[in-house]
């Protein structure tokens, strides 16, 4: 694999995590106008992190990496995708 395509489809994926990260809490502020949500929000959007770190490692030795990073890109976008036809179809809920 081409070191500078993978290295572009990193960045790009690291400023969409980042914005995402970004705009979660902002969109449960705007809902609830609640601060304590919205730094609750941000608090726990790091705690993927936490949880699968440690097995991340044991994941990476075992499997191929290209696939890992296919993979988790994937499942991000479906968690995405979900979230934008709930705010789509005004499910505005604050438990999702």
């Amino acid at each position: 694999m081409n070191k500078y395509k993978f290295l572009t489809a990193y960045t790009i994926s690291s400023i969409g995590d980042w914005l995402y990260k970004l705009a979660l809490p902002i969109l449960l502020y705007q809902q609830t106008k609640s601060a304590m949500a919205m730094s609750i929000a941000y608090a726990l959007t790091f705690l993927p992190f936490v949880i699968i770190t440690p097995f991340g490692g044991v994941l990476a030795d075992r499997l191929k990496r290209q696939k890992i990073l296919i993979y988790g890109d994937l499942i991000a976008t479906l968690f995405t995708g979900i979230l934008a036809l709930i705010l789509t179809f005004a499910l505005h809920s604050l438990w999702l």
